[in-house]
């Protein structure tokens, strides 16, 4: 190690190119440009001295701060989400292979107009994601009139025509799956059950839409929407537990209980098997989320869940801000891309129904 400050001078002299070619050798989004060979050198040049360039020399030669901001309007509860978990995931570890990193912006429309629109005019991030549920008419105007390039990310648009690029996180082809592999004698014996909130009244209208696959009538499968108190999220097994205990008799008359999230599927499962029911023979579930597999490599999963691929969700964002951010604002055309969740199998529903099987 020299004890002189090492530069993209000293790297360039010492492998003996110019400093433009280390610093496309270093850069994750033109090192492709450099001969690999050559590539490695500089860089294994770089390892032995402990040299990577400085973000802010690059942001002073670039005018690009590299952070793409994530503005949350309630950063506690999504902080706790194990769905945004997964996706921060994949989003990060996108980012930084990029050279970019993710930073988080509170905000809420009871904080002023002012607020958002300083954050964004003080240009602290490249881009900005945030989900389709904050776009309420003041945020939306704020956004369109702020000229910065954004993201948004949700279950469905709230806007076609709105001047964002989005990720779509699609149930639907998963639902119309589930409805493709029931038998018929179940059709007029499936319950959805779900928490009251704005989720669950989509995934019940995507549930009723999906059974157009089968000819079905969505509007006539019933559906019991579970009183939800302002508590957290994680109390929904407890409450769909004491719902089913004291509902179970009906709960056991119906072949399949469509549930609107795990936790509501697993507090039915606590209920019922209680009871003396057997799960996968007696009733049958199906979940949303794949809360399971997050448990550990000791925990045995039940549930068939509806998988949203949060990770693979965050990928693909990632994706999609850098493509937005290499390319000229002005040739930068609105993309909706959509994502399909997919269906994990697993004993709460009969082995031969399995369409893998």
């Amino acid at each position: 190690m020299t004890d002189k400050r090492v530069t993209l001078s000293t790297i360039a002299s010492l492998t003996g190119v110019n400093a433009s070619t280390v610093s496309r050798a270093l850069n994750p989004r033109t090192s492709h440009l450099v001969e690999g060979r050559l590539c490695a050198r500089i860089l294994s040049v770089c390892d032995e001295l402990g040299y990577r360039p400085g973000l802010l020399g690059r942001s002073f030669a670039t005018g690009r701060t590299y952070k793409i901001g994530f503005i949350s309007g309630h950063l506690q509860g999504d902080l706790s989400s194990p769905l945004l978990a997964q996706l921060l995931a994949g989003l990060t570890e996108r980012l930084q292979a990029q050279n970019y990193s993710l930073t988080l912006l509170p905000y809420s429309a009871g904080q002023g107009r002012d607020s958002l629109r300083q954050l964004l005019m003080s240009d602290v991030a490249d881009a900005y994601l945030l989900g389709v549920s904050m776009l309420d008419e003041q945020t939306r105007e704020i956004l369109l009139n702020s000229r910065r390039l954004v993201l948004t990310l949700g279950t469905h648009n709230l806007r076609e025509q709105d001047a964002f690029s989005s990720l779509i996180l699609d149930d639907l082809p998963a639902y119309q799956q589930v409805w493709r592999m029931l038998p018929r004698s179940w059709w007029q014996r499936v319950l959805f059950v779900g928490e009251a909130c704005v989720s669950t009244e989509y995934k019940l209208a995507t549930m009723r839409r999906a059974a157009g696959v089968c000819n079905l009538n969505g509007s006539e499968i019933p559906a019991r929407i579970l009183p939800s108190p302002c508590v957290h999220f994680t109390l929904n097994r407890h409450r769909a537990m004491l719902y089913g205990e004291e509902h179970w008799r009906e709960l056991a008359q119906y072949r399949l209980l469509w549930c609107a999230s795990d936790l509501t599927a697993l507090g039915l499962a606590d209920a019922l098997t209680r009871r003396g029911l057997r799960l996968g023979e007696d009733f049958c579930l199906l979940g949303q989320d794949n809360l399971e597999s997050l448990y550990g490599l000791n925990y045995q999963p039940l549930l068939t869940s509806v998988d949203p691929q949060m990770y693979e969700a965050g990928v693909q964002t990632a994706e999609l801000l850098l493509q937005q951010l290499n390319t000229d604002q002005a040739a930068n055309r609105l993309q909706k891309i959509k994502l399909p969740s997919r269906l994990i199998f697993r004993q709460s529903l009969p082995e031969h129904l399995n369409p893998e099987m």
